[in-house]
């Protein structure tokens, strides 16, 4: 989406989805199956007979599995529609006895993925367990050019200030702005191209999508599907003679471990059995765990009690799409508000503008995605007066970015509590 060459028939294409090919996220597209307003809802006819490619497949919360993979079978058998699930972790939702709400009918499209996996394999993965900001800031200096990937914003803060500020050293996370991210991610890889001293601590920003190689990675423990994903940033090309080092730890803080608390149990069980944590076998496993063993959590907000079939004749599909729609939120952003940035020319020059109009129109808020990062209310509650001009509902701007805005880690405002995460988003 370029908000300075879109048009009418553009913005009514991208919410009709009236084009051969579409591309947009996971949660748009759930959310839109289960949405009642017609402009989240016009879109849904295109789906018929389509193909569906589902990226990174594994990202599918274990408290709305079961309504999300009741809807990819509603579409596959109903709407002669094709779904591929696309992840180097496949997160195992094949029917079978002890997972009755698995899909059916499902194939590889490769043929013996064993020998590809082994084929393909490019890193080796150590847990080094427990591990001290100290320990990691002593193993990350000895090391010319590695990543470190933690759970929260304020674990990658503390952790990068520990290492010592330097030109070597730097910083990614949601607490940066999406325009200030990409301008340091091209700082990073011009560095390693050219086998310059590279040390990068980060949170999960880094880990879809982010096409990075480094021979060295260090990982926080989480699920298993993380570790693989930060394993994608390490030898990623095939580069080195050698297999790339990848280093799963548990860190000291104790707020940070609460972020991938469950997946992290489960990883930490497969881990202990399986020599490479990374295999086939290992994947199935930790599923099995994570997603399998956990019934009671398939459908946490009964979403699919809302269909059951309505005994009054006269209105048979009397569904409870409200209350759905509602309660169907893969992220919720209710405890979230969105501050733009004033960051470079181009969002100095996008503040100056919103600043001047009475209210922002859909434009305008278009270019301002790229200067937005989001804050905890708590942070937001404090500042909005002092620090925070706001221009429309939930959204403000930072009136004082040489206070609480560092070009080497984004915003901080302290007052927002202890290791706030919202850097999936």
């Amino acid at each position: 989406m370029d908000p300075d060459k879109e048009t009418v028939a553009s913005r009514l294409a991208s919410e009709n989805w009236d084009a051969p090919l579409i591309v947009t996220t996971s949660v748009q597209f759930y959310d839109s199956l289960f949405a009642n307003k017609p402009s989240r809802c016009r879109k849904l006819h295109r789906l018929a007979r389509s193909v569906i490619i589902l990226d990174e497949a594994q990202t599918l919360p274990v408290e709305y599995l079961r309504p999300c993979l009741r809807a990819l079978d509603e579409l596959v058998r109903n709407y002669d529609s094709t779904v591929v699930l696309c992840t180097a972790t496949q997160p195992e939702i094949k029917e079978r006895p002890d997972f009755e709400i698995g899909l059916k009918h499902v194939r590889e499209i490769t043929p013996n993925p064993e020998k590809l996996y082994n084929a393909l394999k490019r890193v080796r993965v150590e847990n080094i367990g427990q591990q001290t900001d100290s320990e990691i800031r002593e193993r990350l200096q000895r090391e010319d050019r590695v990543l470190c990937i933690v759970n929260t914003t304020k674990h990658a803060r503390l952790l990068f200030e520990a290492l010592g500020r330097s030109g070597d050293h730097f910083h990614l996370s949601a607490r940066m702005c999406p325009a200030h991210r990409a301008a340091r991610l091209k700082q990073i890889r011009d560095r390693v191209k050219v086998g310059e001293v590279c040390r990068v601590v980060s949170t999960q920003v880094v880990e879809a999508g982010v096409d990075l190689s480094f021979p060295v990675v260090y990982r926080a423990m989480a699920g298993l599907d993380s570790i693989a994903q930060a394993a994608g940033r390490c030898n990623r090309n095939g580069e080195l003679s050698d297999l790339g080092r990848v280093y799963v730890f548990q860190t000291e803080h104790i707020s940070a471990n609460r972020y991938f608390a469950d997946t992290a149990n489960c990883a930490t069980q497969v881990m202990e059995l399986y020599p490479n944590p990374l295999d086939l076998c290992a994947n199935e496993h930790f599923f099995r765990l994570y997603y399998w063993d956990q019934k009671a959590r398939w459908d946490a907000k009964h979403i699919l009690d809302n269909f059951h079939l309505v005994q009054d004749r006269a209105f048979p599909f009397n569904f409870g799409f409200a209350k759905t729609a509602n309660d169907f939120q893969l992220i919720d952003d209710a405890g979230f508000c969105s501050v733009i940035v004033p960051w470079g020319n181009e969002g100095r020059a996008l503040c100056e503008r919103l600043r001047k109009l009475p209210e922002p129109n859909r434009e305008i808020l278009r270019q301002a995605q790229r200067y937005i990062v989001q804050v905890h209310r708590r942070g937001w509650n404090t500042h909005v007066a002092l620090d925070i001009k706001l221009v429309y509902d939930n959204l403000g701007i930072l009136m004082s970015p040489e206070t609480h805005y560092s070009e080497d880690t984004g915003l901080n405002l302290e007052s927002e509590g202890p290791g706030i995460y919202h850097d999936w988003k």
